[in-house]
């Protein structure tokens, strides 16, 4: 696992870090810790059996170590409050609390939060972990995108990789956004996306695109729409959609379909 850099100067400030299953690419522990490559080392050897430790023992029958993600620098008087909150933002955790102790905020701190939350941006990668766009929030995004606000969020939140064929991060007005991340892994999921061709009525066909999205983008049909066509046989838009296949053939029909 590789060494993540500390700040100087942490004389009254502690960190909110998050372990990343390298198989899934989400966060599922969240923690706070002064050095938090050295708690994770307390953590990995650790004996207890508990749920981080067995989410660690199917790690260590692959071979394979969490990742380390710095999510916050928090001053250590509110650390316990910061861990909470960042807990409940992610599912599927193996912490074994709430964290935090217990201890509640001060109004100042809950004022700090939600300034934060209002100020969440989304931002738009290439799958080549390249950036292409700044959004206001996950309905913005989904709006000027064509795509779906659900897959944005769960993209955002560490539950997918992917979504519509863009990497979605969220972001926090006045950090320094990231001109490169890292790219979409292939290899854990695979691109799932399947060719898709544009037919006539009379089963001529007009062209061929990459994908459903990108289809209803170009040819101005819901991609929806285009969907439920290739699903169950009907036409969309005034026109015949199927898959191309692997070998990038398809016949052309002569036969007309029923339209919707």
């Amino acid at each position: 696992m590789s060494q993540i850099l500390l700040l100087k100067n942490m004389k009254n400030k502690t960190y909110i870090y998050g372990l990343i299953d390298p198989r899934t690419n989400q966060i599922r522990y969240v923690g706070k810790a002064d050095n938090p490559t050295d708690r994770f080392y307390n953590h990995w050897a650790d004996k207890r059996i508990n749920h981080r430790t067995c989410w660690f023992k199917s790690l260590k029958k692959e071979g394979i170590k969490p990742r380390i993600e710095i999510l916050a620098v928090v001053e250590k008087d509110n650390w316990q409050f910061w861990e909470k909150h960042y807990i409940s933002l992610y599912d599927n955790l193996v912490n074994g609390t709430l964290g935090g102790d217990g201890v509640e905020a001060t109004l100042e701190v809950r004022k700090k939060m939600s300034d934060k939350k209002s100020k969440k941006q989304v931002l738009q990668f290439s799958l080549k972990g390249e950036f292409i766009e700044i959004y206001k929030n996950c309905v913005d995004a989904a709006t000027k995108t064509k795509s779906c606000r659900a897959g944005i969020q769960r993209v955002c939140i560490g539950k997918g990789k992917s979504a519509n064929g863009f990497i979605w991060r969220y972001h926090i007005i006045g950090d320094k956004i990231q001109g490169k991340i890292s790219p979409y892994n292939r290899r854990n999921g695979g691109d799932k996306r399947k060719p898709v061709v544009q037919l006539t009525l009379n089963g001529k066909i007009i062209r061929k695109y990459k994908s459903i999205h990108e289809a209803g983008k170009l040819s101005g049909v819901d991609r929806r729409n285009i969907s439920n066509c290739l699903r169950y046989g009907k036409t969309s838009g005034g026109f015949m959609w199927e898959y191309l296949k692997k070998n990038g053939l398809i016949k052309e029909k002569n036969e007309k379909t029923e339209r919707e």
